[in-house]
């Protein structure tokens, strides 16, 4: 039965998102506003299939530690969900993602006009400073920049070294930090067909104000964050 589920699922994500991409051609000629309205349709048309479909629904928390000027947003990256759903609960922000993703016809032009924040994956010194100076210059325009720190989908449970790439600009655009956590990967798993019914809980953390020294600020954010995401865990 939850195969027959997942399947049924994954058909209607597709089909929708190959409608949402469709009419994005025109909504693309139109002002970034309203094609940030196209995509958080998007992303509610997707919970709703997610809970009528799969049975799964949403907890969060913590959404009045978003400070009202922009911020980083430093989340822990589990599964697809937080890339789908995230226009939901997050105001005027940008994404940093891989730059292979902006190839992709149509979808990729919709990320573009969102001014979403590319970068490679072998993390070349020219790309690191066109991400550095690309996110202080959306930061100043007051935009939210949502970041994952550990670079790639984790596992349930598991932890790894946080990419530092974050911290800097954290030093040089003065900015707060906001980390958050969250288990999405225990019902849409990564790399897995199959959806798992039950409660998706996503947490903001209270916002690490700018001032500390850039050494010190990462290992703060990774004693909070980690401790953070380990007592969400052991709540499951």
């Amino acid at each position: 039965m939850l195969g027959v589920r997942s399947c049924l699922f994954m058909t209607a994500f597709f089909i929708n998102t190959a409608l949402f991409c469709a009419v994005a051609c025109w909504i693309l000629l139109f002002p970034e506003r309203y094609v940030f309205s196209h995509a958080r349709l998007w992303s509610r048309t997707t919970a709703f299939l997610l809970k009528c479909i799969m049975g799964i629904t949403v907890r969060v928390r913590g959404l009045k530690n978003i400070p009202r000027g922009p911020a980083l947003i430093a989340m822990r990256h589990e599964s697809t969900w937080e890339t789908v759903v995230m226009f939901l609960y997050l105001e005027r922000f940008v994404f940093v993602l891989k730059k292979e993703l902006l190839w992709i016809p149509f979808f990729g032009g919709f990320l573009k006009k969102l001014r979403c924040i590319s970068v490679g994956r072998r993390g070349k010194e020219s790309g690191f400073r066109a991400f550095l100076t690309q996110g202080q210059v959306l930061l100043k325009k007051g935009y939210n920049i949502l970041i994952f720190p550990e670079g790639t989908r984790m596992t349930p449970g598991e932890l790894r070294p946080l990419h530092s790439g974050f911290s800097v600009l954290y030093e040089k655009a003065h900015v707060p930090v906001v980390p958050a956590v969250l288990n999405s990967g225990r019902f849409w798993p990564r790399r897995c067909f199959y959806k798992h019914p039950g409660t998706i809980t996503l947490q903001f953390l209270p916002a690490i104000l700018p001032g500390m020294p850039r050494a010190q600020f990462l290992s703060h954010f990774e004693k909070v964050f980690t401790e953070a995401y380990q007592k969400l865990e052991r709540k499951n």
